[in-house]
């Protein structure tokens, strides 16, 4: 299942992004997917929101792979793939052991580790289109995520129609 929005600012995105979060009951795999500047980390800014984490300052964790923020709704674990060698290298993080504590964990330039995560994810590609435009396609793999997505309101189609 998948929808496209297309935002016009920051701002926007941080919204659809916290729009998602206010979805998450535990367990989610959010997928980020996209060049340098699309909106990745502003992204992770909003999902945090919806999360309950308003009072975080949310950056990326590039060199550290991985931030963790406490004291929301749920735990946020925000993983940076860029550097990441392999897979052995994310299970080395906890990822997979947070997961089954309810975290939500959502992972930056996911596409390097493609199938990696799990049958069950949403993934969403960010796109430029313009200075402050950007669009974004989330794509649903797995039951628990479609109804997230579906959640959301948005009208979706099935992937590949």
């Amino acid at each position: 299942m998948q929808a496209v929005v297309q935002t016009t600012s920051p701002e926007a995105t941080e919204e659809w992004a916290a729009r998602v979060g206010r979805t998450c009951v535990g367990g989610e795999v959010v997928l980020l997917v996209g060049t340098l500047g699309a909106g990745k980390t502003c992204f992770v800014r909003g999902l945090a929101r919806g999360l309950g984490h308003a009072e975080r300052v949310v950056k990326s964790p590039t060199y550290n792979v991985m931030h963790g923020y406490a004291g929301g709704r749920l735990p946020l674990d925000h993983f940076d793939a860029y550097f990441v060698r392999d897979v052995d290298e994310f299970a080395r993080t906890g990822l997979f052991e947070f997961l089954a504590e309810g975290h939500v964990a959502v992972i930056e330039w996911a596409d390097r580790f493609a199938g990696a995560f799990g049958a069950d994810v949403l993934e969403v590609r960010l796109d430029v289109v313009g200075e402050t435009v950007r669009r974004m396609e989330f794509r649903a793999m797995g039951e628990h995520s479609r109804a997230r997505l579906a959640s959301l309101g948005l009208p979706t189609t099935e992937v590949g129609s």
